[in-house]
């Protein structure tokens, strides 16, 4: 599964952002960190991607992801891309379905993130409409006070493998979709 990530030049190119590198890499579906919290607990994965709450008890059976950005601390894109792969297509494609509907239930409404660590601000994010298809879901979030940033999240299936990414930056349109079709497109 790790061969379907994208590579940071792939990744760049759909971003518009060349010199991306990749400055993490996960194997299993990210916990909340000790002492964070957020608002609502059942809308995390409309907002966040690979996250083990919005994973828990849909049956996955293979996880690996990605950050991608601009080297350094101070990037104006960032990525996060995860291929999660389940024990059949029905399965994968339930996990999008069910996800869709939860995105819906969560869409127009605020989502707190309070970092436990207390070196972060709480981060405040507008859960956009989502928009779907039979094998995929997408929206777009706003950071309340970010000056634009916005981040374009898709949850799609294809055959057994779901790809979750979310890419943001300034006036993000489709460009989670788009590095998911490319994700998909390497899948048989």
């Amino acid at each position: 599964m790790p061969g379907l990530l994208l590579g940071p030049a792939d990744v760049g190119a759909v971003m518009a952002a060349p010199g991306m590198v990749v400055t993490d890499r996960y194997e299993q579906a990210g916990p909340l960190l000790p002492g964070d919290t957020v608002s609502n607990i059942d809308c995390l994965g409309a907002l966040y991607p690979g996250m083990e709450p919005a994973y828990r008890g849909s049956g996955y059976i293979g996880f690996q992801g990605q950050r991608v950005a601009e080297p350094g601390d101070q990037y104006t894109h960032l990525v996060f891309q995860y291929v999660v792969s389940f024990p059949d297509p029905v399965a994968a494609q339930a996990f999008v379905s069910n996800s869709a509907q939860t995105w819906t239930r969560c869409a127009g409404t605020v989502l707190t993130y309070h970092y436990g660590d207390k070196k972060s601000p709480d981060e405040d994010n507008l859960i956009g409409q989502p928009s779907s298809t039979d094998s995929s879901v997408s929206n777009l979030d706003y950071q309340e006070g970010g000056g634009g940033w916005s981040c374009s999240h898709v949850l799609a299936a294809k055959a057994n493998v779901v790809a979750d990414t979310t890419a943001c930056g300034q006036q993000m349109s489709d460009q989670g979709g788009k590095l998911a079709n490319k994700i998909l497109a390497q899948v048989p």
